[in-house]
């Protein structure tokens, strides 16, 4: 009898949340300017430290809001275009997000490189993958070295991050 992978990825979930810290709070990170050598050297102890690194594309956001049901844990799921860490075990990757320093993705669509931790279900932490980090091009440049690929154009925002509007041109 094979089983729903998504089923188990729900059932995961559920795990997680139940075993989860119930305390609340935000997720706050100093912004302070560190030089480039202290950016890198922050870099390399985040990709040692994920269980996967990965480019994606979110086909399911996660709810939050009004589409939130209580007693839910908010999930998206990501479809793997390229793994440059780890092992993600299947081609669409539940992402959770368990605390307020957990990354929320809200837009289908949206194009990432991110850091992950856990195993068949994901966490993917705003630290761990730049947040707080002034200098953010540094950081992700030397994520794509230890990788070994560079980052296309569109991958190169925070992961979750809205992006500014686009201006429109009059039309004469």
């Amino acid at each position: 009898m094979m089983l729903n992978p998504k089923i188990l990825a729900t059932a995961a979930v559920g795990l997680i949340a139940l075993s989860a810290s119930s305390t609340g709070g935000a997720c706050s990170f100093t912004h302070r300017k560190l030089t480039s050598a202290q950016v890198r050297q922050h870099a390399r102890y985040d990709f040692k430290r994920a269980s996967a690194v990965i480019d994606a594309v979110v086909v399911e956001p996660m709810k939050f809001g009004p589409e939130w049901k209580p007693g839910l844990t908010p999930t998206a799921y990501l479809k793997v275009l390229k793994v440059w860490k780890g092992h993600v075990g299947q081609e669409l990757v539940p992402i959770v997000y368990i605390t307020s320093c957990d990354i929320g993705l809200e837009r289908k669509g949206e194009r990432l490189r991110i850091l992950l931790t856990g195993n068949g279900v994901f966490r993917a932490d705003q630290g761990m993958n730049g947040g707080g980090i002034v200098d953010l091009s540094t950081y992700q440049a030397e994520i794509d070295r230890l990788a070994g690929g560079q980052r296309p154009s569109t991958l190169t925002h925070f992961p979750g991050a809205i992006p500014p509007p686009t201006r429109k041109r009059n039309a004469r």
